[in-house]
């Protein structure tokens, strides 16, 4: 996206959701995971990519049913 060219968007992409993805990935390694390896950096965006899209009451029935599936 070329900002001086006055492209801000693309449909519905636009930089804000970009960099506020980014930013919600930076602050998880600060504020809660502090070191994130190779082998489990899929996992970690996974989580973040699904804290982010997904609204706080359908991600716990979703925890709670994927947890009773387990037992």
């Amino acid at each position: 996206m070329n900002h001086e060219k006055g492209k801000h968007r693309q449909g519905d992409y636009h930089l804000n959701n970009i960099e506020g993805f980014f930013t919600t990935i930076k602050r998880a390694i600060i504020g809660q995971y502090h070191k994130i390896t190779d082998p489990h950096l899929q996992n970690y965006l996974d989580e973040i990519a699904f804290k982010k899209n997904t609204p706080s009451h359908l991600a716990f029935n979703a925890l709670f049913i994927a947890a009773c599936a387990t037992y």
